[in-house]
């Protein structure tokens, strides 16, 4: 007897197991196993979506300098060539991807010993671009300013980028 018992018993467990199946329910090392799988996949994919995330930002930064770079250029091409002292002319502004060029004819006819010592050096041009706000407005956004300095036969004299680290930096303190 014991053993009809026994074999009752286990008939009724099967019969319990095949309706928990029928019905869609899983046994727990299965449930346990999907939920593991689960982790390991979110733990996965993690990296892969602030990958995209941050592409997204680094889009909408760089949408934002092209936008900024093209206001800027609308705004000043209209009144170029315009002479800005007796040596220099400022020719043209133009956007060439996240930077913003400026370029600059400067009068060639000077000897070279005196213009060595008019032509702005880069220590002096940067430290200009720096203090106008308009350019630091520019800068925090990641845009780079390039001064391009050229003679009036056409000679690169000096080509100096500027960007956000540059006036960022610590001055030393003879500077100061």
């Amino acid at each position: 007897m014991p053993s009809d018992e026994l074999a009752d018993k286990m008939a009724q467990e099967q019969k319990r197991e095949e309706i928990s199946h029928a019905r869609g329910s899983k046994p727990r090392w299965r449930k346990y196993m999907i939920f593991l799988a689960g982790m390991i996949l979110v733990t996965a994919m993690t990296p892969i979506y602030r990958g995209i995330f941050e592409g997204i930002e680094g889009w909408r930064s760089k949408h934002l300098r092209e936008q900024a770079i093209a206001e800027v250029v609308r705004a000043i091409s209209p009144n170029l060539p315009r002479q800005l002292d007796s040596q220099t002319i400022w020719i043209s502004i133009a956007g060439d991807g996240e930077t913003i060029v400026y370029t600059y004819i400067y009068d060639d006819d000077t000897p070279p010993w005196i213009r060595s010592s008019i032509l702005p050096t880069k220590k002096e041009i940067q430290e200009y671009v720096c203090n106008i706000k308009e350019a630091q407005k520019l800068l925090k956004l990641g845009v780079t300013i390039r001064d391009i300095y050229l003679s009036n036969k056409g000679k690169m004299l000096i080509s100096v980028e500027i960007s956000k680290a540059d006036c960022l930096a610590p001055k030393p303190p003879w500077m100061k």
